[in-house]
């Protein structure tokens, strides 16, 4: 299966954050759904998120967690080169933050 690069940005009090993954699927579209369901538990401490397009908004919207862009790798050992231990698992499916 191969790899997209998935880009969320977390807004709060007008300061953006950018943090970059790889989502290991076997399209586009499952890389998304993925993604959603990892945005979805971004925040611990707020267990009931509101639905937005491309993300999700956290304590009452004072954070908004939104998939900037998605796109597959061309080059697996680039990527893999930027790529720290970190992983997370959803399911069968890794999302590894570099």
């Amino acid at each position: 299966m191969p790899d997209y690069r998935v880009k969320i940005s977390e807004t709060q009090n007008e300061d953006r954050e950018y943090h970059h993954y790889l989502v290991t699927a076997k399209d586009e579209e499952e890389a998304k759904m993925f993604t959603m369901k990892f945005m979805e538990r971004f925040i611990d401490d707020d267990n009931d998120p509101d639905k937005i397009e491309n993300g999700y908004t956290f304590y009452n919207k004072e954070v908004i967690v939104r998939l900037e862009s998605i796109k597959e790798t061309t080059d697996e050992s680039r990527w893999f080169d930027y790529c720290n231990e970190e992983r997370i698992f959803l399911g069968q499916h890794i999302i590894k933050y570099y």
